[in-house]
Order: C-alpha cells, then sequence, then structure tokens
C-alpha cells in the first residue's frame, strides 16, 4: 500500500486503510510495504504474505485473520450492531465507494490530479499505467452503473450516504457502540482517512469530504480515529 502526497493516510485506497487500520485495532504484528499499481493474486491492493501464503481480499483477509489469531473486534457486539455493521460495510464498499471513484475518473481535473502523483512510476509506466488505470476506472462505473448516472444525481446520492453514517453515528464515539472500535470502524474511518488525508490538492474533488464537513459528529469521529492511528505512525510510516 502506497501513495505519493502530502497526507498522512497510509494508501489512497480505502481498501488499504481499512486492512491497515484493522490490523493496527487488533494488535497484530504486519509491516507495510508500498505497492505501484495492479498487484497480487486479483491483481490488485491489498494482499498479504502470511508463512509464505499469499492471501487477497480485505474483507477475506480480515476474516483469516481474525479466525486464525482469536481477533474477533466485534465479539462484544449485539446481532443488532452486527447486522448494522454489514448494512454499512455493504453501503460503503458497494455504493459510496464507487461515487468516489467516480469523482476521481469522471470529475474535470481529478484524475490529472492522480496522474502527477504517479510520476515516480518507472519511465514506461508512469505513461503507461495512467491511461489504463482511467479507461479501467471508466468501465468499471459503467459496469457497475455510477458512472452512467449524471453528476447531480450522484452529489445527490453521496449527500444521503454521508448523512446515514452521521444519523448511524449519532453521540457515539464509534459507529456502532461507544466502548471501543470494532471492525466497521477499521471500513468506515478507512474510506474517510483515505478521502480526507492522502493529498490536500486531491481532496478538494473529493464529494465525500465536502459532505463529511457538514457534520460535526462525523468530523469528531473521523478526528479521534486519525489521532489514534497516527500514535503508532513511526511504526508504520512508508517512505515512497
Amino acid at each position: 500500500m502506497n501513495h505519493h502526497g502530502d497526507g498522512m493516510a497510509s494508501s489512497a485506497s480505502h481498501f488499504c486503510t481499512k486492512l491497515h487500520i484493522w490490523l493496527e485495532l487488533a494488535g497484530l504484528p504486519y509491516t507495510l510495504l508500498p505497492a505501484n499499481g495492479p498487484d497480487g493474486p486479483y491483481g490488485k491492493a491489498p494482499y498479504i504474505e502470511l508463512n509464505g501464503q499469499v492471501y487477497a481480499d480485505s474483507s477475506a483477509i480480515v476474516k483469516m485473520l481474525s479466525d486464525k489469531y482469536g481477533k474477533d473486534l466485534d465479539a462484544d457486539l449485539s446481532l443488532e450492531q452486527r447486522a448494522m455493521s454489514i448494512a454499512v460495510q455493504r453501503m460503503v464498499e458497494e455504493h459510496t465507494y464507487f461515487l468516489t471513484l467516480a469523482d476521481m475518473a469522471l470529475q474535470d481535473g481529478a484524475f490529472e490530479v492522480l496522474n502527477k502523483k504517479l510520476m515516480n512510476l518507472p519511465t514506461v509506466a508512469r505513461w503507461i499505467f495512467p491511461t489504463f488505470l482511467l479507461r479501467s476506472f471508466k468501465a468499471i462505473l459503467n459496469g457497475q452503473g455510477i458512472g452512467r448516472l449524471p453528476e447531480v444525481d450522484r452529489k445527490r446520492r453521496m449527500k444521503e450516504d454521508i448523512e446515514a453514517l452521521s444519523i448511524i453515528l449519532g453521540e457515539k464515539k464509534y459507529l456502532v457502540n461507544d466502548d471501543k472500535p470494532s471492525t466497521i470502524d477499521a471500513t468506515v474511518f478507512g474510506y474517510l482517512w483515505s478521502n480526507f488525508d492522502t493529498d490536500s490538492e486531491f481532496t478538494k474533488y473529493m464529494s465525500c469530504c465536502t459532505e463529511s464537513e457538514k457534520y460535526d459528529n462525523l468530523m469528531a469521529y473521523y478526528t479521534r480515529m486519525r489521532d489514534m492511528m497516527l500514535k503508532s505512525h513511526d511504526k508504520w510510516a512508508i517512505k515512497a
């Protein structure tokens, strides 16, 4: 996982930050390694190597590690809290994420900023990979359906998703409980962190950031979780 911006997030990918946050919350030892471009068993990050075996997909990795090492962050949650966590994860990863991808790929100026952040790639990849990446983003968005919507509808949907997160959070310290973070906090904060704290120039294009800043409780939650992660920054910081 890696990014080349001026922010403090460990990755520009929220699936990577999600896994990183979960590892930190679970207290498992790890080493973050930089990744530039498609890689791993599924041609994307994150993936891990454990005892010589490679595992991919953030949710599958979390499930495997949780079972293997007895690190269920949701053990104390009620059935209702677990159900809410699943519903929120599906919203963020299968809807809100694609709205953010559309901000990145379809909004004038946004992809150009992303392209500049890729300029430390090898010379050949520097010219080929961004073109491939943008074409891939647009194909994914069209296939999923979000890319076919007019911008006004995408903005409305983002507004609704972020408002829903704020309402679910309410006055709690964490998304579904007050006591301690659970797996869904790795998902939700990971999403916010990668968008708010990858690069200041890029953040201004992200509608999720604009919408989140309207809610004091959501920004307090973001700050609380960010402060927690930055306490261990010296341990995991990647030098691009």
